[in-house]
């Protein structure tokens, strides 16, 4: 077979109807799968349900309700693209039966489309997830490197078993081949594309991970990885335990796109812990001043008390 469209989706969320507690942004996993698809020639569209749907609020009961696009809406994106494979990129267990929503309609449509599910709920789940005969495959962690292997793999008719960090069926039994190795060069990975993101939507939520202090905003992540054994965080099931950092001057090109071609005027650094490598965040803060971007940034998932000193902080400020 040969895959010549994807189509990429973040499920609705469920959600407190007096506490919203999730977060509209780009989704950059989603725009790093897709710039390496298309990297292979696939034509890649990414649906973002929760922004698409943001005015969209189902009450489930009490205090819960659901955020994001209707069925029927999902319904008709897939059948006015006609993917070839759809994937899902499932961040938390509480998304599960949205997420779950979507490849049961894909394959109503069109059985022969290939459906992926990815993030962390599948990657500490993954049979869970693949009990669900509508999912064919689950990637466990960062996704770019196996993606790219099971779509050779499927086009070519080759063994998925020699494939590291995926799960599927086969014989109708859950196969799981566990994890071993991570991308070491991170600089390789290509810039996600945010050209797929409809940004400017984003702009006009009013909400996304932490607050905003300028309207023009988008993620960025410089480092994969974490040491920390923090016992609530899932983090390193998906990018594992090795600090692994981009190179600062790749970083600063990434940010010198973000500034010329979309004029983005805060950063989201949504690392683990930015600051992990003292010294490297110094160069990195350094590079930000000489390039004189002025942007205003946020660290929302906190930075280390212990990976912090004043010559840094002065570096920050």
């Amino acid at each position: 077979m040969k895959i010549k469209k994807a189509l990429l989706f973040v499920p609705p969320a469920l959600t407190f109807k007096n506490n919203l507690d999730v977060n509209p942004v780009p989704p950059l996993g989603l725009g790093y799968i897709a710039a390496v698809l298309q990297q292979k020639g696939i034509e890649v569209k990414i649906f973002d349900c929760l922004m698409q749907g943001w005015d969209r609020r189902e009450r489930i009961h009490d205090n819960l309700i659901k955020i994001g696009s209707s069925s029927e809406d999902i319904r008709k994106e897939i059948s006015s693209f006609g993917p070839d494979l759809v994937g899902i990129n499932c961040l938390f267990t509480r998304q599960r039966e949205s997420a779950h929503s979507i490849v049961r309609i894909a394959k109503e449509l069109n059985p022969s489309i290939i459906t992926v599910m990815g993030g962390a709920h599948p990657t500490v789940l993954p049979e869970l997830v693949l009990s669900d005969k509508n999912v064919d495959f689950v990637v466990l962690g960062e996704g770019e490197q196996i993606i790219t292997e099971l779509i050779e793999a499927l086009e070519n008719g080759r063994d998925l078993a020699v494939i590291d960090g995926i799960g599927f069926r086969k014989d109708g039994k859950v196969c799981l081949n566990k994890r071993h190795n991570f991308i070491e060069n991170i600089d390789e990975i290509a810039f996600p594309a945010r050209e797929l993101f409809s940004m400017d939507k984003y702009f006009d939520l009013g909400i996304s991970h932490g607050r905003r202090r300028k309207r023009r905003f988008s993620p960025i992540v410089t480092s994969r990885g974490c040491p920390a054994g923090c016992v609530f965080c899932t983090a390193h099931h998906v990018w594992g335990r090795k600090y692994r950092v981009r190179s600062v001057e790749n970083v600063i090109s990434e940010m010198r796109q973000l500034k010329e071609k979309f004029n983005i005027e805060e950063l989201i650094f949504e690392d683990d812990n930015v600051t992990l490598d003292i010294r490297r965040a110094e160069q990195l803060f350094d590079s930000m001043i000489r390039e004189k971007f002025n942007f205003a940034w946020d660290t929302p998932n906190g930075v280390a008390a212990f990976a912090l000193n004043e010559k840094l902080i002065d570096k920050m400020k």
